[in-house]
């Protein structure tokens, strides 16, 4: 079996048994010869038999290679309030990774805080985050890269596993135990919403936007923002839209490449 590129260039070939008859089926693990994932885009597959010095090809079959866009920001109004509530994007569960599940907005899972005192860091579907009043879109910071993607994804599961709390101040984005910070998601006794995706980023040396909020922290109880909340604080909102002085990368992204 060979695998080939937009360029018709064999970049994958795979050894099959030897059985005759229809019906018989095979898999390929989206590697390259060189054992890295490929980028997504357009692909063809054959089969290629040959036998005492004859060959014979199958009929060529086009097919799509999808890059999932995990570890992107989501957004949606928050009700009867004049804020926005963010989630991560860091899970796909769809088993048959065909297009209709692809727009499948129920096939991914998102990590959030929904807030009030007995709030806890939890999974939810996306099909479920978006049904609350507006939804604002996917975003992430700039060129962010398969790996790196994969690391965010990583940071949200272990927030979603430690069950924090809420923090109820509106300026405050995370909270935590000890005498000194160590910019370690172990030390976080408390989040809001924009903590859950700020912490996913940073502990992996990705700013969401602006300065880095995990680090260099002289308050040993609080973190927090003192700006406004729709200047520069640390809210959705502002992560976002960006403004209020600070610099950002965030873009409106997608659930996965290509769209066609």
């Amino acid at each position: 079996m060979q695998i080939l590129n937009s360029s018709d260039q064999v970049i994958s070939s795979k050894t099959l048994s030897k059985q005759a008859g229809e019906n018989q089926s095979t898999s390929w693990d989206g590697e390259n010869n060189g054992g890295n994932l490929v980028d997504y885009g357009n692909y063809k597959a054959k089969i290629v038999v040959e036998e005492t010095g004859n060959s014979c090809e199958s009929n060529v079959h086009g097919f799509t290679v999808y890059m999932l866009r995990l570890g992107n920001c989501v957004y949606r109004d928050l009700e009867n309030e004049l804020n926005e509530h963010a989630g991560l994007l860091y899970r796909y569960i769809g088993g048959q990774n065909i297009k209709s599940e692809l727009d499948n907005h129920n096939k991914y899972i998102v990590v959030e805080h929904p807030g009030g005192t007995s709030g806890l860091t939890r999974e939810i579907l996306l099909g479920d985050f978006m049904t609350v009043d507006t939804y604002r879109g996917e975003w992430c910071p700039s060129n962010l890269t398969k790996e790196q993607r994969l690391q965010i994804s990583s940071t949200a599961h272990g927030l979603d596993e430690k069950n924090h709390h809420y923090i109820e101040s509106l300026l405050h984005i995370l909270e935590y135990d000890g005498a000194e910070w160590g910019g370690e998601i172990d030390d976080i006794a408390r989040l809001r919403c924009d903590g859950v995706t700020e912490v996913s980023y940073e502990e992996n040396g990705i700013l969401l936007w602006g300065s880095n909020l995990m680090s260099n922290q002289t308050n040993l109880e609080q973190h927090y923002n003192p700006n406004w909340l729709f200047t520069s604080g640390c809210t959705p909102r502002r992560q976002r839209l960006g403004g209020g002085g600070a610099t950002t990368t965030n873009q409106q992204d997608h659930l996965y490449l290509p769209t066609e």
